[in-house]
């Protein structure tokens, strides 16, 4: 048995198929990040208790924070018997009533859930800002140590530029326990599901507007080439840019200079690009001038130059990796049209490389 001064951690009593519930609640005291989180959004009374106002805006975060605190180690003669949540799960149950009760819930649902109700409190306790104050200031960001910052990108395989598709604020990355749903090929350390998660997939058929732009300025420098090697005097017949386009008799002279300014028009627009394919070629995003010599080329609309289809690859990078990264594992495949949970055990090292 343990004598007074031992330090040691409370139990925590069961509600009934609330072992899902418990997990969590120990996990979040044993992370100092999380715990000092609360701290700063919601201080405990001196003595430990919580506030005494029962209409807070922090009603759930108060409680969750109280609770979490009770299973801060501390001496066993201090601790008088396992920490009863019951106040905590009375408080989720008055906002999300499908948490109510002793029912089994998922454990990474229920962390979700916790997270959402924190943020959403602690949203509710800052000051009204106007128009004038959004424009100026950047709205306030929770300290939330889970909170990361996630991005997809495409990138074209033949040129390398890339094209921004979307972020997303996450609180756990979901890595896969297979590389498939099919049960094969079950990985046995982390390292392998992120490689996976964080590996390129290959996506066929996506245009390029920068290789559009490059190919286009390709024909028209040949176009100049071809028009500077004869008699500027002469008429000559131009072969048309877009699809379906005629050829037009012009002067050599004239042609010439046309296209020379098109393609000092396009390499400007291409200067412009800095790495990243989202060039607007709907004929929407020319300014003035260049739709002047687009149309002078006879281009009047960019949507008919012929467009570059290549192969692009999508992955997934940390924009804005959180303080503390929390895994989800799918453990879910299909075998024989059923779903199964593996139980296959996942090796973990404290320290995570991307490489």
């Amino acid at each position: 048995m343990a004598d007074g001064s031992t330090t040691t951690v409370a139990g925590l009593r069961n509600l009934g198929n609330t072992c899902y519930f418990n997990a969590v609640l120990q996990a979040l005291a044993s992370c100092a990040r999380f715990m000092d989180h609360l701290r700063k959004v919601s201080p405990l009374a001196p003595d430990g208790e919580e506030p005494e106002a029962d209409d807070r805006c922090l009603a759930f975060t108060s409680v969750l924070h109280h609770t979490l605190n009770e299973l801060a180690p501390r001496p066993h003669a201090m601790i008088g018997g396992p920490v009863e949540p019951y106040e905590l799960n009375e408080q989720l149950g008055k906002s999300i009533k499908g948490f109510r009760g002793g029912r089994q819930q998922d454990a990474e649902e229920w962390f979700q859930l916790i997270m959402e109700l924190c943020e959403d409190e602690y949203k509710k306790t800052q000051p009204k800002r106007s128009l004038f104050d959004l424009i100026e200031l950047p709205p306030a960001e929770s300290t939330n140590p889970f909170y990361g910052l996630s991005g997809t990108l495409l990138e074209c395989t033949r040129c390398h530029m890339r094209k921004p598709m979307w972020t997303d604020r996450f609180l756990d990355l979901k890595l896969s326990l297979c590389a498939s749903m099919d049960g094969r090929h079950v990985f046995s350390h982390l390292r392998e599901s992120w490689r996976h998660y964080t590996s390129k997939e290959r996506i066929d058929g996506v245009e390029c507007t920068n290789c559009t732009l490059r190919a286009l300025m390709e024909v028209v420098k040949e176009q100049c080439d071809a028009l500077a090697a004869g008699d500027p005097m002469a008429f000559v017949d131009v072969p048309s840019l877009w699809e379906g386009g005629e050829t037009r008799n012009v002067l050599r002279a004239d042609a010439l200079e046309w296209r020379q300014a098109l393609l000092d028009t396009l390499n400007a627009r291409l200067a412009t690009t800095n790495s990243v394919c989202d060039l607007d070629m709907d004929g929407t995003g020319w300014n003035k001038d260049e739709s002047h010599w687009l149309a002078v080329n006879g281009i009047e609309d960019p949507r008919t130059c012929r467009r570059t289809y290549t192969e692009f690859a999508r992955h997934v990078r940390l924009m804005r990796c959180p303080d503390v990264l929390s895994f989800h594992i799918n453990r879910n495949v299909f075998l024989q049209d059923a779903m199964v949970k593996l139980d296959s055990y996942l090796r973990f090292e404290a320290a995570l490389s991307a490489h």
